[in-house]
């Protein structure tokens, strides 16, 4: 996609935009020709919780009430690389209106220690965490000089989660005394379609 935009940058004009939002705050970088732009742009969220409990209880191996100590921390991040195309429709003066598809692929990452050891089958699980989304509107922009829009967006947004995993168990079988071999499948899937809105900063070069 980097190589598209430096390619069709040559024969248009370089913009760079800002969408701030309570939500997922955005940037892209972008070429435009005519009436058609072409743009990409990266989000991420990072999160880190530390959780801590300390206390008494009774432990049936030693038969006493002892102290105990637990820590949790996790740490976890996304990242949404995106790349879409805006079409401009009219053009009236300063007001120019415009769609826009915009699509996503995230990806996550994420670690947890407990009492400072690494649970390494959970980051293999958050692997294993496919997604997928991508935006539909229709937007406006008002120029205010050549070089400077602002603009307001509306439209659909589509998100994808999907999840698979197969493991290995032992079942035991009371009627026989044996532990039977057994797969487990796991698969889990959910999907959202919200509506959006949006103010944009686009800068023109």
């Amino acid at each position: 996609m980097l190589l598209l935009l430096s390619m069709y940058s040559g024969f248009g004009q370089a913009a760079f935009g800002l969408s701030p939002g309570l939500g997922f705050s955005s940037a892209y970088f972008g070429t435009k020709k005519t009436k058609v732009m072409i743009y990409a742009g990266l989000q991420h969220v990072g999160t880190k919780y530390n959780y801590q409990e300390s206390g008494k209880r009774f432990d049936f191996n030693l038969n006493r009430i002892i102290n105990y100590d637990n820590t949790t921390t996790f740490k976890g991040s996304l990242f949404v690389p995106n790349v879409g195309f805006r079409l401009y429709l009219k053009e009236n003066e300063q007001l120019k209106t415009y769609f826009n598809l915009n699509l996503a692929k995230p990806f996550v990452s994420g670690k947890m220690e407990e009492n400072g050891t690494e649970n390494v089958e959970f980051g293999e699980d958050v692997k294993k965490f496919r997604m997928f989304g991508g935006e539909f509107g229709f937007g406006t922009e008002y120029y205010f000089t050549s070089q400077f829009a602002l603009g307001g967006e509306f439209g659909l947004r589509y998100l994808r989660l999907k999840y698979d995993d197969t493991r290995d168990d032992l079942i035991f079988d009371p009627n026989t005394g044996n532990d039977v071999a057994s797969v487990t499948t796991i698969s889990f899937k959910s999907k959202a379609s919200p509506t959006y809105s949006r103010i944009v900063f686009n800068y023109y070069f």
